[in-house]
């Protein structure tokens, strides 16, 4: 049995999407705040954290959505590594800068918008869903209906000395390949 949340505690406890939706009609999530203001000093600087979550948004929006792989270097150390899941590995700010111009300019509608982003330590956590109309290469097949694709993204980025030394990047390539005609994943073959 879960225990119900201190009302004078600023700290949530862990709960999974069944709970917080059963607690939220039962009237007592979320628990109320009321957390301290911050002190002038507080005010006019920023933690390290929230410096790393300011520089992910900015470097999706930059470099993504800005469709700009040109100022990646601003945001990622000359060491930098991008884990990309069955897409592979990709060391060094040179290799994942030309991945970056594949990449966007092989979709030039690419976007990305971010829908939430959680920052732990020197690490930040960013999903979004993906958008984009595929050419050359990427568009293997015919277009499917409106022209474009759509999937899910989830991005985790470390930190070191404000710039990014390592990114995992786990977006839905299946869904890419499925609304390309390329591919069709055994749970909708069916249908």
């Amino acid at each position: 049995m879960m225990k119900v949340p201190d009302s004078a505690s600023n700290k949530a406890p862990f709960v999974n999407r069944r709970t917080a939706l059963v607690a939220s009609a039962a009237g007592w999530w979320p628990p109320p705040r009321s957390p301290a203001p911050p002190s002038t000093e507080q005010a006019h600087q920023s933690s390290p954290a929230e410096v790393n979550k300011r520089l992910t948004r900015a470097y999706i929006k930059e470099v993504f959505n800005g469709h700009r792989p040109d100022l990646a270097s601003m945001f990622l150390a000359p060491e930098v590594i991008w884990h990309g899941g069955t897409l592979g590995t990709v060391v060094g700010v040179t290799n994942v800068t030309g991945l970056l111009y594949s990449i966007i300019g092989r979709c030039p509608t690419w976007s990305r918008p971010r829908r939430t982003s959680s920052r732990r330590g020197d690490t930040v956590r960013s999903t979004s869903d993906g958008r984009g109309n595929p050419t050359g290469p990427l568009s293997w097949a015919s277009r499917p209906p409106g022209g474009g694709v759509r999937w899910d993204a989830v991005d985790v980025f470390r930190f070191s000395n404000r710039k990014i030394v390592e990114e995992w990047a786990a977006d839905d390539t299946t869904a890419i390949l499925y609304q390309l005609g390329q591919y069709t994943p055994p749970w909708l073959a069916a249908r």
